[in-house]
């Protein structure tokens, strides 16, 4: 649901709306995209590069508990594109061989981040998890369901086993809600592999990283040919100042389109 000449100017009332709503608005922790906590549980979107494309994905289906509803509020327009297209995951699966996706169904998914201690590439642990305290970040970890080990540099390995495909709370129907492609090295292309590769020396030392349950690789042909699904099924609207956007995390999907000049859109989750 999209809301229009809103009124609403300020990441607080934006929080307000939100809250009167979805009384229970969820912290983001162990999120595994860089954000800013910008007023109670209201959060910047996702702090990648501008000129990088965000696939469709529905938010944190690598956790054991999913938010249902997710929300956005155009506090600055972008002057170019910077759209965040959505998707129905329901029509995305039936774009997809059946032997993919049963595939995915048996073997369900492992999504495996490197979190670091000291300066470096991509998030900390006390980044993600809120705290410097290892004690505190276990107790989160244990409630995720995550397996985890502490590197002998002071990093955490973190390891979220997850479903290929959930059913949804309500209706109960079957839906690819997995993030495969946003995770898998493959989506960004060879060239970037080689880089992280060069970097890191092994895939289990990424940043992050996807396989399947099992510990199998999910090849790159499985990933492009998600993507063409995911890219398909797009369906963008321009950014209006004080929009506010609602959606049903369990069955609609989100991304993000390039974008240049300022943008600030805000979100929370339930």
């Amino acid at each position: 649901m999209l809301f229009r000449d809103t009124g609403v100017s300020t990441s607080a009332e934006f929080g307000r709306v939100c809250q009167s709503h979805t009384p229970d608005l969820l912290p983001y922790i162990g999120g595994a995209t860089p954000r800013t906590s910008i007023e109670g549980f209201v959060y910047t979107s996702t702090e990648y590069a501008a000129q990088a494309s965000i696939p469709l994905h529905c938010e944190a289906t690598y956790l054991r508990h999913v938010p249902s509803r997710i929300w956005f509020f155009c506090r600055v327009p972008p002057v170019d594109r910077g759209e965040t297209p959505l998707g129905d995951m329901r029509r995305v699966r039936n774009r997809l061989p059946a032997a993919l996706v049963d595939e995915f169904r048996e073997r369900g998914l492992v999504y495996l981040t490197n979190l670091r201690d000291g300066p470096g590439f991509g998030k900390s642990w006390r980044d993600s998890y809120g705290s410097d305290d290892r004690g505190v970040v276990e107790t989160l970890l244990l409630g995720q369901g995550a397996e985890w080990t502490w590197r002998q540099d002071g990093g955490l390995v973190v390891r979220l086993r997850a479903p290929g495909l959930r059913r949804h709370s309500v209706t109960g129907e079957e839906i690819w809600t997995n993030q495969a492609v946003n995770w898998h090295p493959a989506h960004f292309g060879a060239a970037h592999v080689q880089k992280l590769l060069a970097a890191f020396g092994d895939e289990s030392r990424f940043p992050k990283t996807v396989m399947f349950g099992d510990g199998g690789p999910i090849p790159a042909a499985s990933i492009e040919m998600i993507a063409a699904a995911l890219e398909a099924e797009e369906h963008a609207f321009a950014w209006r100042r004080g929009d506010i956007l609602l959606v049903d995390n369990e069955v609609i999907a989100h991304g993000r389109r390039p974008f240049s000049g300022e943008r600030a859109i805000d979100v929370a989750m339930a």
